[in-house]
């Protein structure tokens, strides 16, 4: 789902300031994990990818994962330019 439309973040009930600096994972039950966690959740769903979602759960790689994620969101619009 896109933020970029208009009434998107009302209507799935998302805090734009929250989504303007991080990607939300929400599940089934309404659990939410944002950052890193979200793409350690998003990747925990997929066959082919599990394990390194699993593993980016790990004390230490987890604070890694974290540190990654937030320099990656800093850029992250420099980024799109690219693509």
């Amino acid at each position: 789902m896109s933020t970029a439309l208009p009434d998107t973040h009302q209507a799935w009930g998302l805090d734009p300031v929250r989504t303007s600096g991080e990607i939300i994972v929400r599940d089934s039950t309404g659990r939410e994990w944002g950052g890193a966690d979200a793409i350690a959740r998003l990747l925990r769903a997929s066959p082919r990818l599990a394990i390194l979602g699993r593993a980016m759960t790990l004390p230490g790689i987890r604070q890694v994962a974290h540190l990654g994620y937030r320099g990656v969101a800093r850029i992250r619009h420099r980024l799109a330019r690219w693509s």
